[in-house]
């Protein structure tokens, strides 16, 4: 698996600045989005109709210009969350934010679950 500096940037406490890509899918995002100075590039698939293939093709363009790419997944489900870190992604983004606290545990927990290997969750590979 890939190193992931943002996220131990994070665990720092230090600040990661990004942008969110809704519509605009073109082959040259992420070297636009890296040449403004951004460290990750969040591919949001909740608000937009952009398929797997796109995110696919937008995650390799990530590969070696140094921007890690993330992506919003449309819905807290195994087949979603877990295709999304195979296609490469570095990290997930959770759908549908709510205000009641039932329900945000029970969608945490499940998308935890969704991506992590077998005895931490039921997620059944991991990618390299």
């Amino acid at each position: 698996m890939r190193e992931n500096p943002l996220k131990q940037k994070l665990l720092k406490g230090q600040h990661a600045f990004g942008a969110r890509a809704f519509e605009f899918f073109t082959p040259g995002l992420p070297q636009i989005v890296r040449s403004a100075g951004a460290e990750f590039l969040m591919l949001d698939k909740e608000h937009s109709g952009v398929g797997f293939e796109t995110v696919k093709q937008q995650i390799a363009l990530c590969r070696g210009i140094d921007l890690v790419p993330l992506a919003r997944v449309p819905a807290t489900e195994y087949h979603f969350i877990a295709r999304l870190l195979d296609l490469g992604a570095n990290g997930r983004h959770g759908a549908h934010g709510r205000n009641a606290r039932a329900g945000r545990v029970h969608r945490l927990v499940h998308a935890l679950s969704a991506a992590r290997p077998p005895r931490l969750g039921v997620r059944s590979c991991r990618t390299r």
